[in-house]
């Protein structure tokens, strides 16, 4: 497997990991295991102020793997439609409410404490934020500013500030 990676200061140019496309897509649809129960539970779940700070720090911390990605040889990151088919496609798509309540009610057992949001709303504020994040990894942006405040999801208002990038 060949893989180059360039590691920034905080002063130097941004880090950048360039993968062959097939280790890209294992790279993001791994780390779509842990990143989608995180962003159900943002938006489904009512948590502590703490509680929803540190789930924002874990996603940032793994869009920001995905963000940095860049496909060999041309170096250029992943496409918008990439990244949304490796983080929504392959969990959710074609049965997106289906399986937005299954994760819900797995998620469930371990006790957090549900909002009002009904499954199909959930379902579509999952897919408008994957959308949003998709087009952002495109421009190398983990979109860390789309996971909102700390702030709860209440029902019929969505968890998260779907902002545009920044220019």
């Amino acid at each position: 497997m060949e893989v180059a990676a360039k590691v920034s200061r905080p002063s130097g140019p941004p880090l950048e990991m360039s993968f062959r496309r097939k280790t890209a897509e294992q790279v993001v649809t791994g780390l779509e295991r842990p990143t989608n129960p995180h962003l159900l539970k943002r938006l489904a779940f009512d948590a502590a102020p703490e509680t929803r700070d540190h789930g924002k720090t874990k996603l940032d911390e793994w869009l920001t793997q995905i963000a940095v990605i860049r496909l060999k040889p041309a170096n250029r990151p992943i496409s918008a439609r990439a990244a949304f088919e490796w983080l929504r496609d392959a969990p959710f798509g074609g049965s997106q409410v289906e399986n937005a309540a299954a994760m819900i009610r797995l998620l469930e057992r371990r006790g957090p404490r549900r909002n009002a949001a009904a499954p199909d709303a959930v379902a579509a504020r999952l897919r408008a934020l994957h959308e949003a994040l998709a087009a952002r990894v495109s421009c190398g942006d983990a979109g860390g500013d789309l996971l909102g405040a700390s702030e709860p999801a209440t029902p019929g208002a969505v968890g998260f500030a779907l902002r545009a990038r920044p220019q």
